[in-house]
């Protein structure tokens, strides 16, 4: 990695011993969990979805908030729902990382990323799965989607 050829590795590490896993760094996990879940909400309704059908939960089972989108959408809105977070939480914070030298907003920056890792798998099921003109719509009761319709 780019941050680790800077020489940076004794500072990253010692980031990790000692503050990665405070009680400070687990509430702001906690928070932009929840703040990734709400991108992809905003995506929706900034593409015109109506409130009443995007829904926001938790599920208790899984431990995990989720986004369901309860209509079909063209297959480039639903790319651009599950790709925001990891833009937004994960590679925009990344490169901010880079330029500013900042170990901690590197460390959000990964593990954003990695908490994104499930939206780029549907990205990449999307675009495998479907056409450009696609409709796509969130599975009812399981992760993922379903093509609705494809004309072409």
């Amino acid at each position: 990695m780019i941050f680790l050829s800077w020489g940076n590795v004794n500072s990253l590490l010692e980031y990790i011993r000692n503050d990665l896993f405070s009680f400070y760094n687990l509430l702001i996990f906690v928070v932009f969990m929840v703040v990734h879940e709400f991108i992809h909400y905003v995506i929706f309704r900034l593409f015109g979805v109506p409130k009443k059908n995007v829904n926001i939960g938790f599920s208790i089972k899984k431990i995990m908030p989720y986004v369901k989108c309860k209509t079909t959408v063209r297959r480039s809105v639903y790319a651009t729902s599950a790709l925001a977070p990891f833009l937004i939480l994960g590679l925009f914070p990344l490169l901010l990382s880079v330029i500013m030298s900042s170990t901690p907003l590197f460390v959000f920056s990964i593990v954003m990323a990695k908490g994104a890792a499930g939206d780029l798998a549907i990205v990449y099921m999307v675009y495998s799965q479907s056409t450009k003109k696609s409709l796509l719509k969130d599975n009812s009761d399981t992760l993922g989607f379903k093509v609705v319709e494809s004309n072409g």
